[in-house]
């Protein structure tokens, strides 16, 4: 059964994200403030659709970015990115350390709220 709050909040990040996406190309809107709203997206998408039982589970999705973020910096995401549109999308094509700042932002968000 799906926890209608979690869900809520997944879908309005995600209208968020999309809107950031679409009309932002400033560093700080799309740059940053996306990067920070991803990781609560993934959160709220988790535990929208999983029971919540992980006590790890927002630690879990910041060293699953960290590790995206990481991997950027090889040619994994290039072949990824070049086979497919959401693969581009998710890995990303540079490394850059403010996303990494950006997505401990967004941790710290999961966990003021939790």
């Amino acid at each position: 059964m799906l926890n209608a709050k979690p869900i809520k909040t997944a879908m309005l990040l995600l209208i968020i994200e999309l809107i950031i996406a679409w009309f932002f190309t400033d560093f700080f809107i799309r740059g940053f403030l996306g990067d920070v709203l991803v990781i609560p997206l993934l959160y709220y998408g988790f535990t929208a659709f999983f029971k919540n039982n992980d006590k790890l589970l927002s630690e879990k999705i910041l060293l699953l970015a960290f590790l995206i973020e990481f991997l950027q910096q090889s040619s994994i995401t290039e072949v990824v990115s070049s086979y497919s549109k959401i693969g581009a999308i998710i890995f990303g094509k540079t490394f850059d350390v403010w996303d990494l700042v950006a997505y401990v932002f967004g941790y710290l968000v999961i966990k003021k709220n939790n």
